[in-house]
């Protein structure tokens, strides 16, 4: 099996990487090759992509899956890969990816491209467009979190597992926080909407109606009355 480790530096936080990386059917928008991902279950991907001139497709496992820390996968059948993406926070506002992947060569064209390095600096390039793609699409998320002076937010709360639990962070951050403008439920919900509004375009579907439902488990927190 052939190795491959390669590393990026990215101007969005840890949180915003590791939520765009993981909307797993937008791979074709920075990745060279890849024709379409589709998700078929939480765990599951099904994946096609010209691979040295040729049209491949298989499915891919997500073995491990730690949100704002790491993705691991593996393939099922088809081109035979697997393989790791650590995240790292460097600051609020940046961050690093380090992926490692193995891969098992198929037939002597892709030996030759291995030998000469192309599959390397196919994933480089991939690391490359990834970074311009987020760091486009989250520079104004990013820069609207790391000013705001609203709540001193705990960290990874937007991706944690239920609206329940993210609910009950952010009201614990705004009932603490000492240089809020408004009452802890005006600042909670104002944060929790403002993250909605301003990162929509790199949620994941799902991801975005988990947020959703927050709202109204922090109005319930809260005791207030939905309008």
């Amino acid at each position: 099996m052939s190795l491959i480790e390669k590393s990026i530096e990215v101007n969005v936080p840890v949180q915003l990487a590791y939520n765009q990386w993981t909307q797993f059917e937008e791979f074709p928008k920075f990745m060279n090759g890849v024709v379409q991902v589709k998700q078929i279950t939480d765990k599951r991907l099904h994946w096609k992509a010209n691979i040295a001139g040729m049209e491949e497709e298989w499915d891919a496992e997500i073995t491990e899956q730690i949100p704002d820390q790491r993705i691991a996968w593996t393939s099922k059948g088809g081109a035979m890969n697997a393989g790791l993406v650590l995240f790292s926070p460097l600051s609020d506002a940046t961050s690093k990816l380090r992926l490692q992947m193995g891969y098992v060569p198929r037939g002597s064209i892709e030996k030759t491209g291995d030998a000469l390095g192309l599959v390397t600096k196919c994933v480089e390039g991939d690391l490359k467009r990834f970074k311009e793609f987020i760091e486009s699409r989250g520079r104004e998320t990013a820069d609207v979190l790391k000013k705001s002076n609203a709540l001193d937010l705990e960290r990874g709360v937007f991706t944690l597992e239920t609206p329940r639990r993210i609910a009950a962070s952010l009201k614990r951050s705004a009932e603490r926080s000492g240089h809020r403008k408004s009452t802890p439920y005006q600042s909670a919900m104002s944060m929790l909407n403002l993250y909605i509004n301003r990162a929509g375009k790199t949620l994941r579907a799902s991801h975005k109606r988990k947020l959703e439902r927050a709202t109204v488990q922090l109005r319930a927190l809260f005791k207030k009355r939905g309008n």
